[in-house]
């Protein structure tokens, strides 16, 4: 072994999960002769893919801790200190839905805890978990279950 193929190694010991694996591939490489890491960016993109998680991970916990309320694009580039742009393309490419199908999920999914487990209003179910108004919520909920909130709530109950 060389000295490069040591620290390899006691990076493999000293990491976990994904980066450890990563480490073993490299050693591997190494050992066969092949390419270093840095021609694959195996190190590079582990480390640009880890920040994008974390990233994205503050923006929904951003969105879950404020969807019930009115929530802008606008107001989420501010506190990320993205642009508009970069912020669509990063959400998309890091997530499964757009921002909006992202929050309208969310809102639609605390709804459905409330039809089932509270007994108040769909008014007020719909003004609490962030829409402005109930034909939006009834249009919405219509779309993304396939039934009405009222049609929801009864059924789920019997």
């Amino acid at each position: 072994f060389q000295k490069d193929e040591f620290q390899i190694i006691d990076r493999i010991i000293n990491s976990q999960n994904l980066e450890q694996a990563l480490y073993l591939l490299l050693l591997l490489t190494k050992l066969m002769g092949q390419e270093t890491i840095d021609s694959f960016n195996i190190k590079t993109d582990f480390h640009e893919n880890k920040k994008n998680y974390n990233r994205m991970q503050k923006i929904l916990n951003y969105i879950n801790n404020h969807a019930d309320r009115p929530l802008y694009i606008e107001e989420i580039v501010s506190e990320f200190n993205m642009s508009r742009n970069h912020f669509s393309r990063f959400f998309n490419q890091n997530n499964a839905f757009s921002f909006n199908q992202y929050l309208l999920s969310v809102r639609i999914e605390r709804a459905c805890q409330l039809l089932l487990h509270s007994d108040k209003s769909i008014t007020e179910i719909a003004l609490e978990v962030g829409f402005g108004s109930i034909s939006a919520f009834n249009r919405a909920f219509q779309q993304s279950k396939a039934i009405s909130p009222s049609i929801f709530r009864n059924t789920s109950l019997n």
